[in-house]
């Protein structure tokens, strides 16, 4: 009878573990949300690519704020990452072999602008804010292959004063260099 009692109890116990991570991911997802429903579900936008190295990015921002609100600052930024994931073989046997997914990411090249924004947003007032960027003429193309990436994202980073910032991203597609033939 003890035993069916543990069981019951290490049964409970779990089920009101799983439910108070349940309500803890709920809020989570309530407060990241909540600075960006207060300014009305902003959207950040790029304009369709590709785009080739050394060409102008420009995203824009647009919204009007459901509450009012204080913005403390705003950036923009641009920047190129790469990302590697690989399998790796930790053991061979005879039994068989034991692999690990491994990753890797790293930045390669950001540039960042902060934007002038008003500090005070009233209930319906329009936000709509832009920055441009130049693309480096000897910077990498966008690339995806099964075992590497490498991306450009545009991100718009608001901070909210009495809330979270407001982060919203867009991929940004670059285009290879063309290669012209000389002709003799």
């Amino acid at each position: 009878m003890s035993d069916i009692l543990v069981t019951l109890w290490l049964v409970l116990g779990a089920i009101a573990f799983l439910g108070a991570l349940i309500a803890l991911d709920a809020v989570q997802t309530w407060w990241g949300g909540r600075s960006r429903r207060a300014l009305g579900n902003p959207r950040l936008e790029v304009a369709p690519g590709p785009y080739a190295l050394g060409d102008r990015v420009r995203g824009q921002v647009t919204a009007a704020a459901d509450q009012a609100m204080t913005i403390e600052s705003v950036t923009f930024s641009l920047a190129c990452s790469e990302h590697l994931n690989w399998v790796e073989v930790l053991y061979k046997g005879m039994e068989g072999e034991r692999e690990e997914r491994r990753f890797a990411a790293a930045e390669v090249w950001v540039e960042e602008e902060s934007v002038p924004a008003p500090r005070q947003l009233a209930r319906g007032e329009p936000l709509s804010l832009f920055a441009e960027f130049e693309l480096p003429r000897d910077g990498p193309p966008t690339f995806t292959s099964e075992h590497a990436e490498i991306c450009w994202t545009m991100t718009f980073r608001a901070a909210v004063a009495e809330g979270p910032s407001v982060v919203l991203r867009a991929s940004v597609e670059v285009a290879p260099r063309r290669r012209v033939a000389r002709t003799a």
